[in-house]
């Protein structure tokens, strides 16, 4: 029984759909269960992250819509926290992704990305911190929303509610760093695999 349930109905219920199929029952085959992992993204905003040490600009994208850019010259980061949900396999690796866009720039030159973390649970004290980069080309293509994959990160030990503390940026004065113009960040997320919807008991 998945954890957090004491009667399978509460997980899979009879679904009506009256606009497509107005005589159909799903038996919702995708809901989450030990036997049956499902994937999500844990979604971070980065317009609504912290500054770091040296921060991006909030700039004008497209007509009235705003992001940070990410200059070419220096170091530049944004900080945020992230708590893994209750239905989230504990101990399961993680999937950090950066989505990201040129401005109306169509360089193909490369973008380092970093990102620091420390990874802590409930009662347990946070370590020092971890910090991975990764150098990906610009898509070529004016305003473009690029998808950056970092390295996974391994959760064993880790339960749900643990948390991360995280430092984004990108290291635009690195010898690397060969794209020359703003990258503008969107959004960070962790692709994470789910088994259940969640267990009430946990904080």
């Amino acid at each position: 029984m998945p954890r957090g349930f004491t009667d399978l109905n509460q997980r899979v219920a009879p679904y009506v759909d009256p606009h497509t199929h107005p005589v159909g029952v799903h038996d919702h085959l995708g809901v989450a269960s030990p036997t049956n992992l499902l994937w999500d993204d844990l979604r971070v905003s980065l317009n609504g992250t912290s500054p770091g040490a040296a921060t991006p600009n909030l700039t004008s994208y497209r007509d009235g819509l705003y992001l940070y850019a990410f200059s070419k010259t220096v170091a530049q980061h944004l900080v945020f926290d992230v708590q893994l949900p209750h239905g989230w396999v504990d101990g399961s690796t993680i999937h950090p992704h950066i989505h990201w866009a040129p401005g109306n720039y169509t360089g193909t030159g490369v973008v380092r990305w970093e990102l620091e973390y420390s990874w802590a649970n409930i009662g347990s004290a946070f370590g020092a911190s971890t910090t991975m980069t990764v150098d990906v080309a610009g898509p070529g293509v004016a305003y473009k929303h690029t998808l950056t994959a970092f390295p996974t990160i391994t959760g064993t030990g880790k339960t749900a509610s643990s948390i991360l503390l995280c430092k984004v940026g990108r290291l635009g004065n690195h010898a690397n760093d060969t794209f020359d113009d703003v990258a503008y960040g969107i959004t960070v997320d962790f692709h994470i695999q789910y088994d259940s919807m969640g267990d009430p008991t946990l904080p």
